[in-house]
Parts: C-alpha cells; sequence; structure tokens
C-alpha cells in the first residue's frame, strides 16, 4: 500500500483558534459547588460578563468525585465558548456582507432584497445582488 504525504492545510478564510477559546477561558471567573451530594454545579462568568452554567452529577454518592465533575462541567463550558465564538464570527461575517453595495444601483442590495425596495436601475448583471430588482 502506499503512503500518501498530506501537507497542512493554512486556513485563509475567518476562523476562532484554540489560542482564542484559551483567552477567553484563562481570563473567566469560575465557581464550583457540590449539591445533594452527588452534583457538581460551575458557574462560568466570560471576560465580556456573560454567564455560562454546567453541571455534571451521578447516581449514587458513594461514586460521587468533585474533581472529576469540575472537569466535566468545565469541558461543556469550553464547547459552549467554542460554540458562542463561532455565532460570534459567523455574525461578524454577515454584518460586514450586509454593509457591501450594488455597483449599479445606490441601494444596498440586501434591503433591495429583503425590504423589496426598488433599485433605481437594473442590477441583475451584479453577482452581488440577490434578486430581480427592476
Amino acid at each position: 500500500m502506499k503512503e500518501k504525504h498530506i501537507d497542512k492545510v493554512v486556513n485563509v478564510a475567518p476562523t476562532v483558534t484554540s489560542e482564542r477559546i484559551d483567552e477567553i477561558m484563562n481570563n473567566s471567573i469560575f465557581n464550583a459547588y457540590t449539591v445533594f451530594d452527588k452534583c457538581t454545579v460551575v458557574s462560568c462568568q466570560l471576560p465580556n460578563g456573560f454567564v455560562i452554567v454546567e453541571s455534571s452529577s451521578c447516581v449514587s454518592p458513594e461514586n460521587y468525585d468533585e474533581e472529576m465533575g469540575i472537569n466535566i462541567c468545565i469541558e461543556k463550558i469550553t464547547d459552549k465558548v467554542w460554540e458562542l465564538e463561532g455565532y460570534r464570527l459567523q455574525e461578524e461575517i454577515y454584518k460586514k456582507s450586509l454593509e457591501v453595495k450594488c455597483d449599479e444601483c445606490a441601494y444596498d442590495c440586501d434591503r433591495c432584497y429583503y425590504e423589496k425596495t426598488p433599485c433605481t436601475t437594473d442590477c441583475l448583471s451584479n453577482s452581488l445582488c440577490k434578486s430581480n430588482h427592476n
């Protein structure tokens, strides 16, 4: 069987990085406590003030390990931060796309499309336009 060599792919598109997630997590405030002798609750205040709360529990108090519960909760919080940062980046990209103006008319193409505002000229030839606004 032949070996395949795969070069490292370099991202040039906007992306959420593990460094960004680490920075957020390292600058967050955490509180952990035990509830009913078998449940760990961890609250995390992100640097911008947003709060995430996660929990982890077991069936029997004899099996309870607070440290393990804290680790599980922090993993869940980290996953949620990835999701939130992905949403933030997508929203940022979307908002920038709304700022693009059509070359053929004075109106913003998204405004023409969503608000059904008629353009002053036919701009179907413009690849940024989303609809026929004659």
